[in-house]
């Protein structure tokens, strides 16, 4: 679709799509890191340290990008009984 032309006249959408693109290839990057760390695990080179990380950044990411890509509408909802706040 990008390099078709078809959103040339929507510079939103392309720079979104672009930016889609770079996030995904830093994703890529990031598994090969993680396959990377998941051999020091087993080969005992490595030490795990337990820390909190914050959920909403990483789901609001992900809805984003399900969204950008879906081709209709997209729409989430927690599941029963989960607080909004949790995050």
């Amino acid at each position: 679709m990008l390099r078709s032309g078809r959103l040339d006249p929507y510079p939103d959408k392309r720079e979104k799509h672009f930016q889609i693109l770079q996030d995904e290839s830093e994703y890529l990057l990031s598994l090969t890191n993680k396959v990377l760390t998941l051999s020091k695990l087993e080969n005992y080179q490595l030490r795990l340290v337990k820390e909190e990380v914050q959920l909403r950044p990483m789901l609001e990411d992900l809805i984003g990008k399900y969204t950008a890509k879906a081709e209709k509408p997209v729409h989430f909802f927690p599941p029963a009984g989960v607080g909004v706040g949790v995050c």
